[in-house]
């Protein structure tokens, strides 16, 4: 499917959907946080979290046009009601951070990870996938943009 046929929600969410086995068999501490989740359903929680954060990312980006944040959100909605509840809760959380010297994007995996364990994460869980599951993020969004000609 080519990223310029649908949303960037749709686009990030069918990213993080894909790409959870793969990241699960590269990074045994995902596959770890996975199967120690206090969550009944942590795949289902990665995909609605990563939705979240990928979505919230591009919600507070300075690149990001009204027109098409009314779009995000409205699009957050038709997939789950409680997305801009999520979003809004990461917002808060990236927002702790603001004028440190920490990456939003790493800031954006914690927020993942906390979410989908139920807990909080191990050093080693917010050293290790912190960052790639921001880099993925950052990433996925970045591919949509380009594929979009979005800039």
């Amino acid at each position: 499917m080519s990223l310029d046929k649908i949303s960037i929600v749709n686009a990030i969410q069918l990213t993080s959907i894909a790409a959870l086995v793969p990241l699960s068999d590269k990074y045994p501490e995902l596959k770890e946080l996975l199967a120690g989740s206090k969550s009944t359903d942590p795949a289902a929680d990665w995909d609605y979290f990563m939705t979240a954060a990928g979505s919230g990312l591009v919600l507070t980006s300075p690149e990001t046009h009204s027109g098409e944040r009314n779009s995000i959100r409205k699009r957050l909605v038709e997939i789950d009601k409680s997305l801009l509840d999520a979003v809004d809760d990461f917002t808060k959380f990236i927002n702790k951070f603001e004028g440190k010297d920490e990456l939003v994007s790493s800031n954006a995996g914690l927020w993942v990870l906390w979410n989908v364990k139920q807990a909080e994460p191990t050093y080693s869980e917010t050293k290790v996938l912190g960052p790639m599951i921001g880099n993925f993020l950052t990433k996925a969004i970045s591919d949509w943009r380009a594929a979009n000609s979005y800039k």
